[in-house]
């Protein structure tokens, strides 16, 4: 399959929610140019972030995500059909370096329980229940990643369906360094994750070409891994380092069962940076993408652990679909 084609998938998984036609569908390269707006009505108005326009930014557009027609298809099919039943809601938990919780962009979007939001440090191996630092951001990283989530499901309409459960893996070393991760904190974020019932696991993260084959090897991630990709759909970022998958894997987007997300760029190409190679599975937009800040703000950011996000999400409306699809029968 060329990268050309590639590229456009994350738009089919999308486009084929938009087409109701989620039965059992090979996704192929064949499949690229499928979109569904022309049978969709008029969309809807698009939501501003931070003075940004959503209709405005690249990837949105009819030929890559396709959000005009989303948004259509969510408020005439979706939405109706989750409200006529009794849908649970999906869970993203998102492990990274904690988010701002205090954040705007997160408002109505993060799971909570009794009023408070919940969340996990699996640094420290502490609940976060409102109060503390646990899934506070350390240098941005994680609330820019979560925020694309937020603004798809904002976008659709659909924050009564879909909630970000924040997992901080990350901490400062002794020289002040943030964005700092080990093996083991990702391992017990990732089995809190499924151990509390999270739909889609995104991991925007990536290990170094020096560590790959521990990763490859360790036991005990590899047992934490085969154990939630049984209970969610989990999604790894493949790194950016123009590395081909042949010469360096890079997990935990090379594990079996795992969706390795590469990053395409604006160009309709991939972005220059991305790592790539049949050890992964998917393409994702990655360059010049718009995202929240841990100060409140905007700014644009590029590189696999966006791409990742936009999988994450498409991940829980494919889950989102299939129970529309047993509301209305089908």
């Amino acid at each position: 399959m060329s990268v050309s084609n590639r590229t456009r998938l994350i738009a089919v998984i999308l486009a084929v929610c938009v087409a109701l036609s989620l039965f059992v569908v090979p996704v192929t390269a064949g499949m690229a140019g499928m979109t569904g707006a022309d049978i969709i009505a008029d969309a809807l108005t698009a939501a501003s972030y931070g003075g940004e326009s959503a209709d405005s930014l690249w990837y949105f557009g009819e030929d890559e995500l396709d959000i005009s027609a989303l948004r259509t298809y969510a408020e005439n099919t979706l939405l109706p059909a989750l409200r006529r039943g009794s849908a649970e809601r999906v869970v993203i938990a998102v492990i990274d370096t904690g988010i701002d919780v205090d954040n705007p962009i997160f408002d109505g979007v993060l799971l909570t329980e009794g009023g408070r939001v919940r969340g996990y440090n699996s640094s420290t191996s502490t609940a976060y229940s409102g109060t503390g630092s646990a899934i506070d951001d350390e240098d941005g990283h994680g609330t820019k990643v979560a925020s694309i989530v937020a603004m798809m499901i904002k976008e659709l309409g659909l924050e009564s369906y879909v909630k970000i459960y924040p997992i901080k893996a990350s901490h400062t070393d002794d020289n002040k360094n943030t964005n700092r991760f080990t093996m083991e904190a990702i391992r017990l974020g990732i089995a809190n994750a499924a151990s509390v019932g999270a739909d889609v696991i995104n991991l925007s993260l990536a290990s170094t070409s020096s560590t790959s084959s521990k990763w490859a090897t360790d036991s005990s991630m590899l047992a934490t891994v085969s154990d939630a990709v049984t209970k969610a759909t989990v999604v790894a970022s493949a790194g950016n380092d123009s590395t081909n998958s042949n010469s360096t894997k890079y997990y935990p987007a090379a594990y079996d069962g795992v969706i390795g997300v590469m990053a395409s760029g604006s160009s309709g190409g991939s972005y220059s940076t991305t790592n790539y190679g049949d050890d992964y599975d998917i393409y994702a937009p990655g360059e010049n993408i718009y995202v929240a800040t841990k100060d409140g703000g905007y700014a644009t950011d590029s590189g696999t652990s966006m791409a990742a996000a936009f999988v994450s999400f498409a991940s829980a409306l494919v889950r989102l679909q299939l129970a529309a699809n047993e509301i209305n029968g089908g």
